[in-house]
């Protein structure tokens, strides 16, 4: 008889989390990304990584949003994403610094200003901008295709002040095509070889 007072029990608790879960502040974020909804996800995120708490990040359901709307040039998307990065796992982050190189390639003077005013370490800007769509994973021509494109993209933007930034992005770019390159070149010679 105390298994069946249990199911309804269980039924509420599982109800009140699920709703308490879709109320959350990411939750309202991610249906209207407002300014006004950013800073009140600011003031709930630590800033160092050793204090990143569960109940500041998105769920994974919410990550998922949020990497879409980054992807598809989401600029308040984009920083809240920024605000989070450094409590991200690893492949949560690759998924991240993707959606940033999609977000680069929408909107890329955004890009460069908010990375120059968030001030990031240049690894990590490196990663955003060289990491691409898995769509092209194995896919040589269409991966310096994309990089080439990238490279351009970011030439063409035209504010001095953010030269800086730019020439730093181009190199990371014309670096990762130079290894591509390199790796592709080795490959080909094996291959030559065992023929």
């Amino acid at each position: 008889m105390t298994y069946y007072k249990l199911i309804p029990l269980s039924l509420a608790l599982a109800c009140f989390y699920s709703s308490a879960y879709s109320d959350s502040q990411w939750n309202a974020f991610l249906q209207v990304p407002t300014e006004h909804r950013l800073l009140e996800l600011k003031k709930d995120i630590p800033p160092a990584r050793n204090t990143c708490a569960d109940s500041t990040l998105p769920n994974p359901a919410e990550a998922i949003r949020l990497i879409g709307l980054v992807s598809g040039g989401n600029e308040l998307s984009f920083r809240a994403g920024l605000l989070i990065s450094h409590c991200l796992g690893v492949g949560d982050l690759e998924d991240f610094y993707r959606a940033s190189g999609a977000f680069l390639d929408l909107h890329p003077k955004a890009f460069l200003r908010i990375v120059t005013s968030s001030a990031l370490p240049e690894h990590t800007v490196r990663d955003m901008v060289t990491m691409l769509p898995l769509t092209l994973v194995d896919n040589y021509r269409g991966t310096l295709m994309a990089i080439d494109k990238r490279i351009a993209t970011v030439k063409a933007v035209d504010d001095p002040l953010l030269n800086d930034i730019k020439a730093k992005i181009v190199t990371s770019l014309q670096d990762e095509k130079l290894e591509l390159e390199t790796i592709e070149s080795d490959r080909t010679r094996g291959n030559n070889r065992e023929h």
